[in-house]
């Protein structure tokens, strides 16, 4: 697997990650903005995760001093690419890209490119994508207590995006609420990768909630599931779940009404 495709089937975290937005999904209306986030995949050197992850703090607290209004920080929870790191931050409109990173109007530009240099040298493979979140296609608002998360990956076909677009609002989101989940978040790859990928996200209190079972499974049945992925023949390319863990240590929230 190419190092490029390996660092797209990360999670938004919706992250959104995908990614991992903490406010209401409410339905996008006409004309408004589209609420975008910068994904940052860092496959940390695994000799060097604990100076990574005090460097971050530092850098957090930059951001935070610069006036970022929030950060996530997500790890792989057992199942995916252990040395990972996701750092997911909002973007208000591209234009910030033209002037100083907030780490640098936190502690000034030297500090920050010694930041920056540091990290350099503790980082195996980094990639950096915008993701623009899909609240249309996904539904409720993240609950307090979501640490854990399962993030999947959808790769599909250009041209047949409608397709995935129309299952995911109907079939999708019917089959979630059939057993009450209250929340779904998708996310779709704007730059810096496949621009025809999805990154969806389901949050669980912990792994014995995770043991449940998958919620689409829960709600259709092995038959009900296989018939869903059928219709996904020549639309999807690749599906991929992997299990992420938020790092609360190294994430912050300007405001009580986390992001």
């Amino acid at each position: 697997m190419s190092s490029v495709r390996r660092a797209s089937l990360v999670a938004a975290i919706v992250l959104s990650v995908v990614a991992c937005a903490r406010s209401a999904a409410a339905q996008e209306q006409p004309g408004a903005a589209p609420e975008l986030v910068v994904m940052s995949v860092i496959d940390v050197k695994p000799d060097l995760t604990s100076e990574f992850g005090a460097l971050q703090a530092d850098a957090m607290a930059a951001q935070r001093a610069g006036g970022q209004a929030w950060r996530e920080t997500w790890h792989t929870a057992t199942f995916g690419y252990p040395y990972r790191v996701v750092v997911m931050s909002p973007v208000a409109k591209l234009d910030q890209f033209d002037s100083q990173s907030y780490t640098a109007k936190g502690v000034g530009a030297a500090a920050a490119a010694s930041i920056n240099e540091r990290a350099r040298r503790m980082i195996a493979h980094q990639q950096i994508y915008l993701l623009q979140r899909r609240p249309d296609l996904g539904m409720g608002a993240r609950p307090a207590k979501s640490t854990l998360g399962v993030a999947s990956y959808i790769s599909v076909v250009p041209g047949r995006e409608a397709e995935i677009e129309q299952l995911l609002q109907t079939e999708v989101n019917a089959a979630l609420r059939k057993v009450g989940v209250g929340y779904y978040s998708v996310s779709r790859v704007v730059y810096g990768g496949d621009t025809s990928q999805y990154v969806t996200l389901l949050t669980f209190e912990n792994f014995g909630d995770l043991g449940r079972g998958h919620p689409l499974e829960r709600a259709l049945g092995a038959d009900g599931l296989s018939k869903l992925y059928g219709k996904l023949t020549g639309v999807v390319t690749n599906l991929e779940r992997h299990v992420l863990r938020l790092n609360e240590a190294l994430s912050f929230w300007q405001t009580p009404a986390q992001p």
